[in-house]
């Protein structure tokens, strides 16, 4: 019996201990006002501003060591350019002694095996060394006329070569942006201009789709005021795989002015200008033009003549 009534007894005396176990009335502060409990502290502390600042990203890694170009150039020496698709195709090239410039494989005279060169691209440059002769990517010859190097054997990539590599300092390259969508975008007034110059350099095309491929401000002439080329391409107006015209122009300095022509190509063809260089020292720069063309690519120098226009230097690289 008092087994069972002890057993009774306890959850009461457990309910009666639980209701007496009251939260702490809240206290005043001296200013009468109720003092803040970690819960109503919680509910009451202002809430932070959202952070918009972007998050703060690693230092990227060093940039390499400037590609030392120190040394004698054009005219002091003869100097040779070339395009690179896998090897090194020689484009042009200053002959010392006899004062002009030449081009194609009689420019490899200049260069001999183990020379060093500059090879480079918009991301970067190296210096490498001859290193015999093989076929470029666009060459099917039984005696190769490029050179190798033993970056290039091992797969690399890059846009051009220099010999010597101080030939390197005068070489500027066109941003590839400059055949973005952004950059080929023209107004009115500039597409007819160049419509009134495809018409005159072609009269035969009397109307048709004009199509930026190229635009590019590249300063020739070293006054520090870059001239603009842009590159066309027109096509019929019901069929745009109907070429009409395509070529590279220069416009004009005077608001209005007529372009020039530089060069032209064949159908769909994309004439465009990849760079410039000063080749012989004579502190005139020759173009350095590419053709982009159905089944492949290739470039050519052109250098300035006396009456203002460019003349081509050789012919095209790869065939074309």
């Amino acid at each position: 019996m008092l087994e069972r009534s002890a057993a009774l007894l306890f959850p009461v005396a457990l309910a009666i201990s639980l209701s007496g176990c009251k939260a702490p009335a809240p206290t005043s502060d001296k200013n009468g006002d109720a003092a803040a409990t970690p819960e109503t502290a919680a509910k009451q502390a202002p809430t932070e501003p959202p952070n918009d600042e972007p998050p703060v990203l690693p230092e990227p890694d060093p940039l390499p060591p400037e590609v030392d170009l120190s040394g004698a150039s054009a005219p002091d020496v003869s100097t040779v350019f070339f395009s690179v698709e896998g090897a090194m195709i020689p484009m042009a090239c200053f002959d010392r002694k006899a004062g002009k410039i030449r081009a194609g494989s009689a420019c490899l005279a200049y260069v001999s095996d183990g020379a060093r060169v500059l090879l480079a691209s918009e991301s970067g440059r190296m210096l490498d060394t001859v290193q015999g002769k093989r076929n470029a990517l666009c060459e099917l010859r039984d005696k190769p006329t490029s050179l190798s190097t033993p970056g290039l054997a091992a797969g690399n990539t890059y846009t051009y070569g220099a010999y010597p590599k101080a030939l390197g300092r005068s070489v500027a390259v066109v941003s590839s942006a400059s055949e973005s969508d952004r950059a080929t975008e023209i107004d009115a007034a500039l597409r007819e201009l160049l419509f009134a110059a495809v018409q005159a350099s072609n009269p035969r095309v009397k109307n048709g789709r004009l199509r930026v491929t190229q635009r590019a401000k590249h300063d020739i002439n070293g006054d520090g005021s870059p001239e603009e080329f842009v590159s066309v391409v027109v096509t019929r107006e019901d069929n745009a795989d109907k070429g009409l015209f395509s070529g590279l122009f220069q416009l004009s300095s005077e608001p209005g002015g007529s372009p020039t022509l530089i060069e032209t190509g064949k159908g769909l063809d994309v004439v465009r200008l990849r760079g410039s260089l000063d080749l012989d020292g004579d502190k005139t720069r020759e173009l350095w033009l590419g053709l982009a063309y159905d089944g492949g690519n290739a470039d050519r120098i052109y250098v300035r003549s006396g009456s203002g226009e460019y003349d081509a230097v050789g012919k095209w690289t790869c065939g074309a």
